[in-house]
């Protein structure tokens, strides 16, 4: 991910922690509608990613 800059983020109530942000991700996704069944996939490049390393997971 192309890093642009840092986003303030919270932290036990305040606003002071950072996490990477950029605009070069990549999203796929699928919604199934319930009751039709109909399903829409589509992926795009274009999208925001925030990098949260507590939520990161480690191969």
């Amino acid at each position: 991910m192309d890093v642009k800059g840092l986003l303030a983020a919270p932290e036990h109530g305040q606003m002071d922690h950072q996490i990477k942000e950029g605009l070069a991700g990549t999203i796929n996704f699928r919604f199934t509608n319930e009751k039709t069944r109909e399903v829409i996939e589509d992926s795009s490049f274009l999208s925001g990613v925030e990098i949260v390393p507590s939520l990161v997971q480690k191969n």
